[in-house]
């Protein structure tokens, strides 16, 4: 997966777009679900986010080695983090969690507070470069928009 994700990266680099018209559309159709659970074989960093409902968390990182190759993407995946453009894949990821209809819900409640979270920052950050919309609208992929209406 970290290779599709620095293919991605490079890609968008060279502005052809982080997702080329002949690229699959998700992660899951280029690995298979079966993947999304498994854990990569031989990591160079670990990144683990908790979360607790009365919004604590804590974020810890763990680095299996150092070299600069390793540097190199824990800064891109980082930025990808902090640049929106791993929006697709926390969708995917939710999305692959969600198989009954009520984690299908759950996913859509959240889904709806990243959403208002993210116009409602646009609204106030007039100096925004970035586009106003997200690069991937959470509730359009993987009929997010359905499940609501039901």
């Amino acid at each position: 997966m970290l290779s599709f994700i620095l293919e991605k990266f490079k890609k968008w680099r060279r502005g052809t777009g982080f997702l080329a018209q002949d690229d699959p559309p998700t992660v899951q159709d280029q690995t298979g679900q079966d993947d999304q659970d498994e854990p990569l074989e031989n990591p160079s960093t670990t990144i683990v986010v908790n979360l607790r409902e009365d919004g604590e968390f804590t974020v810890a990182l763990d680095f299996m080695r150092t070299g600069d190759e390793v540097s190199d993407i824990t800064g891109t995946m980082l930025h990808m983090v902090n640049s929106g453009l791993m929006a697709e894949y926390f969708v995917e990821a939710l999305n692959l969690w969600a198989e009954e209809k009520e984690q299908k819900k759950f996913v859509l409640k959240i889904v709806k507070r990243w959403r208002s979270l993210y116009d409602e920052v646009n609204a106030e950050d007039k100096t925004v470069l970035a586009p106003s919309k997200l690069a991937v609208d959470p509730t359009d992929v993987f009929g997010l928009r359905r499940l609501q209406q039901k």
